[in-house]
């Protein structure tokens, strides 16, 4: 079985997988009888392989540049098969470069061959005192002749320091050492947990100790793409707590009977960014539409319901003392509705002051991904999440009439709200995202203008206080370094379009 095949000249980039059945022949990823043999993988995951294995095979050219991959426990193969990176029938070529890859492989091999790099993907932490996972049947001075080894892990949590286990285990009569086989990475990590081990040769034995496990600060970007459906949230909030009940009001005092239910919809969008130890760029689209009407016993207070919707695009930013920046980017939106009540005081006496409320709920939908964060075998983190929504506000306003087209309305404001806990699997290993709270002071003014009886752009100035924003999680019981949007914002200008 070939994945690709050539008789004159280069056999490349081919592939060929291996999933289950018999095999009786060769298996190799690129053949060539004279050309050159390069960059082709071979990918076993399964079946009885009863022959040789080869990344790639050349009759009389050079073979470089291949990989073989090992995946699982449900392979089988003869006692005296050999796995290949690269094997040229003519001495005076060049076999070098290849790679093997035991992804979670345990089994017994006859012997590896021709290989320069050796990566051992290890998902769950091997048990003290197991029989090595990977056993070579039939090995001499030629096995990993050169090659250099790698781990990568998976979920292995928070592990003690000092437990030991074995790798790889040879015949007697292999030595590793003599075979010159090093060993690379002692300081290893996946998403959420990073290793410190210590590596030996023990003649024929691979084995390596754990001398230190401590919590990724990587994984602190995890909780930076969190926070994005609470940000976003809010600015929904802010939508409902601005135009939303200005316009509800409008409406409800238009209509030609105060009693019948009348439409009002707003709509804002724009970029921000929110610094939360690092930083978050968000840009975003927020609308909502409803019915509002006066309480003909009461002819200044208004109630409304309404219909929201809203979504953007993100991506965020970390840096750290001791480990690479991470960069990361998605997306979020969410869905809901909510209540919203205005009460006109000047028939109280306070002519031009108003008291408005709202509640909402609705779901909000996340997805984070980073290249930058990755498991063991260098996948990218990732997650998809939706959670359950809330907030509410209560606050006053003051508002003048400029000119007959101009006014002004100045705020004083409460903003409370939540999105709910959540759990994602990320690389293996679990995470516990916590609820998200904002607690938000604003105060500030808008200047109206009146284009036309449905359409009134504002531009305002305001200064706003967030009193919490945190966004933690949790692995292992470990506590993932939190951003937060706590603090201040620095006073903001913005210029929406509503009807």
């Amino acid at each position: 079985m070939s994945g690709g095949y050539s008789a004159t000249s280069v056999a490349a980039n081919n592939s060929i997988t291996v999933s289950g059945g018999v095999i009786k022949g060769y298996v190799q990823g690129g053949f060539s009888s004279s050309g050159s043999v390069t960059g082709n993988s071979v990918t076993i995951s399964g079946g009885k392989i009863e022959n040789l294995v080869l990344g790639g095979f050349s009759l009389a050219g050079d073979v470089t540049g291949n990989s073989v991959t090992l995946k699982g426990s449900s392979i089988q193969f003869s006692e005296n098969s050999i796995i290949y990176g690269g094997h040229s029938n003519d001495k005076s070529k060049v076999v070098t470069d290849n790679t093997l890859i035991l992804d979670n492989f345990s089994g017994n091999v006859g012997n590896f061959c021709n290989f320069e790099r050796v990566v051992l993907f290890i998902s769950s932490l091997p048990n003290p005192g197991d029989d090595a996972p990977v056993i070579i049947l039939h090995g001499n001075e030629t096995t990993l002749k050169g090659a250099s080894l790698s781990i990568s892990v998976g979920n292995w949590g928070n592990v003690a320091p000092g437990q030991s286990f074995s790798l790889i285990r040879a015949n007697d009569g292999v030595d590793f050492n003599a075979n010159g086989l090093t060993l690379e990475n002692s300081s290893i990590s996946g998403v959420a947990m990073q290793y410190e081990l210590l590596y030996s040769i023990d003649g024929n034995l691979v084995n390596a100790t754990v001398v230190s496990s401590s919590l990724n600060p990587q994984a602190k970007a995890l909780s930076e793409g969190r926070i994005v459906p609470l940000a976003l949230t809010s600015q929904a909030a802010d939508l409902v707590a601005s135009l939303g009940v200005n316009n509800a009001a409008l409406a409800a005092m238009s209509g030609s009977c105060t009693t019948r239910p009348e439409t009002f919809f707003a709509m804002a969008g724009g970029h921000s960014h929110y610094d939360t130890g690092s930083h978050v760029d968000l840009s975003g689209f927020s609308a909502l539409a409803g019915v509002s009407s006066s309480i003909p016993e009461a002819t200044p207070l208004v109630l409304g319901a309404f219909l929201e919707t809203g979504w953007g695009k993100y991506s965020t930013h970390d840096s750290f003392e001791d480990a690479p920046s991470v960069r990361g980017s998605g997306d979020s939106s969410y869905h809901g509705g909510g209540l919203l009540a205005r009460w006109d005081m000047s028939n109280a006496g306070l002519r031009g002051v108003a008291l408005e409320v709202s509640f909402r709920t609705g779901s909000v939908e996340e997805d984070f991904s980073s290249g930058d964060l990755t498991d063991g075998v260098g996948n990218g983190a990732r997650y998809d999440l939706s959670s359950p929504y809330y907030g509410a506000h209560a606050g006053v306003t003051f508002s003048r009439n400029l000119t007959r087209t101009v006014s002004m309305t100045g705020y004083a404001r409460f903003l409370w709200n939540r999105v709910g806990k959540e759990r994602a699997i990320i690389g293996g290993d679990e995470i516990t995202f916590h609820t998200l709270d904002s607690h938000r002071l604003q105060g500030g003014a808008r200047f109206h203008y009146e284009a036309a009886p449905t359409v009134r752009p504002y531009a305002g100035v305001g200064y706003e206080w967030e009193c919490s924003g945190t966004s933690r999680a949790v692995t292992y019981g470990n506590e993932i370094m939190a951003p937060s949007l706590r603090g201040e914002r620095e006073p903001w200008k913005r210029a929406w379009c509503s009807g």
